[in-house]
């Protein structure tokens, strides 16, 4: 048998052996994860309501018909995804974040083998491997274990301009975030080797590096690259436009107009895990706040305010590649591939992640964020907490071109070399059909709890602020909307 063939077929076809026939489920055995955005979670909203009120302490005689009351605040903050095991989950097989590439306790024989190909595989047992043939092959089992972690650093920049002088009671806000978000799989690879002269491992497929000078392609998409992959940049820019529909001594409720820009970047599918900052397409919507006065004693230098705050938005579609998964094929992302009309060789088999790596019409519909927090003040100390809730609707995508059925087909262990899917051997292959792929990100829910303390300086000329805070991010879905903590100061002036 061709040599360099061996070398692609063997962690290929031993994925391909152990995948085939696994279904999946919304929770595991998935190529895409979206994070939370960083403009979404509670750290972007958590003492704002503190923020907006610093221009109050600038005396009305002092202001004219020209008076310009503009506020800055800067919100640096650190975040990092907690459930490492569940999102590898998610990554993974069966619920599991190990994923065993063999086919332990369904031993083939001999009898079941034909052809060339099939004579480097080995035939998996409970406890150990024992290779078909004269050939030596896989000499043992491979194991993928996943653990990943996201890590987002950066700092929100938001500013408040007020339009009494417009309407009374107006305001306009706008808001975005410089963010570097780096993402590791922290996997750890083992068997799935050959005897020494065999230089295509498990190992060196999964990390794409796997060459050959007479088959189709290494795998180039779904990478396990083995270290961090960041990207960096401003994710998405908020727009706001803001009326105080009722403005009382006890209490005051604003409605307003938001609009989301996206400016972050768009997956491409190259690494498994990618990291992604932003929205990635336009979002317009709008929502309800709420101040409330719940107690105040010695002349507002103690008092306790309930600030609440309910928004909408619907988002549209958008462009974007990723690696699709299939239907009842576990880790499809990773078997053998042949296209159509041609024959099982060294040059025609291709990991089907290079295949699967389409490009979407993304449509992100609705979400909807609510926050709650009860904020007291004693003279200049502030401490604020509260509950965050961020929700997401399940997207409603298409293919950017269609998938044509009976192009490619998944190569199934038995197959031989020579063999041709759409002439002889039907059973040796599984036909890639375009309504079983796997293109919607499932819905997302996550509750945030958070507390900010911090100090406010109302009587200077230029009033200002500082604070700190924490925020805890949980969901009863962590394998696919993933635990997390932020720690964040904040800082903010009023002109």
């Amino acid at each position: 048998m061709n040599t360099t063939l061996k070398k692609l077929l063997i962690p290929l076809m031993a994925i391909s052996s152990t995948c085939m026939g696994i279904s999946s489920t919304h929770n595991t055995n998935r190529s895409f994860l979206n994070l939370q955005p960083s403009r979404d979670g509670a750290v972007a909203k958590a003492f704002m309501p503190v923020f907006v009120n610093l221009k109050k302490s600038v005396d009305e005689e002092d202001k004219s018909d020209e008076y310009i009351d503009l506020s800055l605040m800067l919100t640096p903050f650190y975040n990092q995804t907690k459930s490492s095991k569940n999102i590898g989950k998610y990554l993974g097989l069966n619920n599991s974040n190990i994923v065993t590439l063999g086919n332990t306790g369904n031993a083939v024989t001999p009898d079941t083998i034909s052809g060339n190909i099939v004579s480097i595989w080995a035939v998996i047992k409970k406890g150990g491997v024992t290779n078909v043939g004269s050939s030596v092959g896989v000499s043992n089992d491979g194991i993928v274990t996943l653990n990943p972690v996201s890590r987002s650093a950066g700092a929100n920049i938001d500013v408040l301009l007020d339009l009494n002088s417009v309407a009374e009671g107006l305001s306009f806000s706008a808001g975005t975030a410089f963010v570097r978000r780096s993402n590791n799989l922290y996997d750890t690879i083992t068997g799935g080797t050959g005897d020494p002269e065999q230089d295509i491992t498990l190992l060196n497929f999964l990390r794409g590096t796997a060459q050959g000078a007479a088959y189709a392609a290494p795998l180039s998409k779904a990478i396990l690259p083995g270290t961090s992959v960041a990207k960096a940049g401003f994710a998405d820019i908020d727009l706001q436009l803001k009326y105080n529909i009722f403005n009382k001594e006890r209490y005051n409720v604003a409605a307003y107009l938001e609009a989301t820009l996206p400016t972050g970047n768009k997956p491409h599918g190259k690494f498994l895990f990618e990291p992604v900052i932003g929205t990635r397409s336009l979002r317009l919507g709008g929502g309800l706040c709420l101040k409330a006065r719940v107690f105040k004693k010695n002349n507002k230098k103690n008092r306790v305010n309930f600030h609440g705050n309910i928004m909408w938005q619907h988002g549209f579609e958008g462009e974007e590649t990723r690696v699709l998964d299939v239907k009842n094929r576990a880790w499809a992302r990773y078997l053998a591939t042949i296209p159509a009309n041609t024959t099982v060789g060294a040059a025609t088999i291709t990991p089907a992640a290079n295949i699967l790596a389409q490009k979407l019409v993304v449509n992100s519909r609705n979400i909807i964020k609510t926050q709650a927090a009860l904020c007291y003040e004693y003279k200049n100390i502030i401490y604020e907490t509260g509950y965050h809730l961020f929700w997401k609707q399940k997207e409603d995508n298409t293919l950017k071109t269609p998938f044509p059925d009976a192009s490619y087909y998944f190569v199934l262990p038995i197959a031989s070399k020579g063999d041709n899917p759409t002439t002889t051997f039907q059973t040796h292959f599984d036909e890639i059909k375009a309504e079983n792929l796997v293109i919607n990100h499932d819905s997302q829910l996550w509750h945030s709890l958070f507390s900010t303390i911090g100090y406010a300086n109302k009587k200077a000329e230029s009033p200002w602020m500082i604070a700190a805070g924490w925020s805890y991010n949980f969901s009863n879905e962590q394998q696919r909307a993933p635990s997390s903590w932020d720690v964040y100061a904040k800082t903010g002036i009023s002109f």
